[in-house]
């Protein structure tokens, strides 16, 4: 790859070199057929060029990009009932709500064991993100007002009280990472060579990434940036 990519600066370079030469003088410039692309010196000397930057790309990936692959390669599917900790804003929670205006409860404004994807809600705007900070098991109020357009006379632009109880934390179960697990998901016998093999198959990406920016490619690195 390293070569494949000077070899292209290389050969821009001379043709731009015989372009200058013949557009000037108007002489012919010829080019010995068996030179040697990755030593050019005999044939031509560059100038000192200022401003070109270029990043080498090494496919060093850290423990914590391996850490990361192998919980995702973990996770079995199922989900698991947590009934302890904080809700976070990408939190799934069950919760149970009771909802009044003016003191007075109003109808379809109480559920019991609803699930909650915090950062998802089809909720009123503000609803799910005043969960955010409470703890499991705890029971609380919150303030909304519903939108002008919500579509029901009673409750049009009304300011709600909501009383929520979270019953627990929505997780993903994860399966340990043991070496009887890499036995049975991989080729592999132990741990120590489960996260090398998955370091290496992330340096690949990075390298193979790398590789088609070089060749003219407009791919972005994705792996680096996970918000892609």
């Amino acid at each position: 790859m390293k070569k494949r990519f000077y070899r292209k600066i290389m050969s821009a370079v001379i043709i731009a070199t015989m372009m200058m030469g013949m557009t000037s003088c108007g002489s012919k410039i010829s080019v010995p057929d068996d030179y040697n692309y990755d030593d050019l010196s005999a044939y031509i000397k560059l100038t000192d060029y200022k401003g070109i930057e270029y990043t080498k790309i090494t496919g060093e990936i850290s423990d914590d990009e391996v850490k990361a692959k192998i919980d995702e390669k973990l996770a079995s599917g199922e989900t698991e009932q947590i009934k302890e900790g904080t809700v976070e804003k990408d939190s799934v929670v069950n919760i149970d709500y009771e909802g009044s205006i003016d003191g007075v409860k109003f109808e379809g404004g109480t559920a019991q064991n609803q699930e909650l994807d915090i950062a998802n809600s089809a909720y009123i705007a503000g609803f799910a993100e005043a969960i955010v900070g409470h703890k499991v098991g705890e029971t609380f109020d919150i303030n909304v007002v519903f939108p002008e357009d919500y579509g029901k006379e009673e409750l049009n632009g009304k300011p709600a009280v909501f009383k929520i109880t979270v019953n627990y934390i929505i997780g993903q179960k994860k399966a340990d990472f043991n070496d009887e697990w890499v036995q049975n998901n991989s080729e592999y016998k132990t741990t120590e060579e489960y996260e090398k093999s998955v370091r290496d198959e992330l340096s690949q990406e990075v390298m193979s990434t790398a590789d088609n920016k070089e060749d003219g490619g407009i791919q972005q690195d994705c792996r680096r940036k996970r918000d892609c």
